[in-house]
């Protein structure tokens, strides 16, 4: 009987000191991770023709693990097309366009067709990739600027 109890100790023991060492190997790799957020992570540009992109319409690409959108304009702008990342202000959330403005789907903020808030308080406007249009705008590079 006691040999059997001592069996089950040792077992014991032996899986709690196992244990504990997955546990701080666990904490300690969590504490050392490298840090990435200095460095940028650079995905080969994009072109983009938008010669078939209609007034009002969107058009959706990824880059660099986001989702990025290009908006051809109802409104009278300087430039036609719009590009942003497709993430209102919750950042998790992708944005709805109605025809006239876009619309973060989870907190209901409202941005115009050129990227800015127009929810009451709200001063945070959407951002967009390093881009730049070539041929009189009927292209678009993503992911690098002029």
């Amino acid at each position: 009987m006691t040999n059997k109890r001592q069996t089950y100790r040792v077992i014991l023991q032996v899986m709690t000191y196992i244990s504990v060492v997955i546990l701080l190997w666990v904490l300690f790799s969590s504490i050392l991770v490298n840090d990435d957020k200095g460095q940028q992570i650079l995905d080969d540009p994009i072109e983009m023709s938008l010669q078939q992109l209609a007034q009002g319409k969107l058009t959706h690409v990824l880059w660099q693990g986001k989702s990025v959108s290009i908006l051809h304009r109802n409104d009278a702008t300087n430039t036609p097309y719009f590009v942003y990342y497709n993430l209102g202000d919750s950042g998790n959330c992708p944005l709805f366009f109605n025809g006239k403005i876009l619309k973060d789907t989870c907190t209901g903020t409202q941005y115009n067709q050129r990227g800015e808030a127009i929810n009451k308080g709200r001063t945070d406007d959407l951002t967009s990739p390093p881009h730049y249009f070539i041929a009189k705008q009927q292209k678009v590079i993503i992911g690098m600027s002029e």
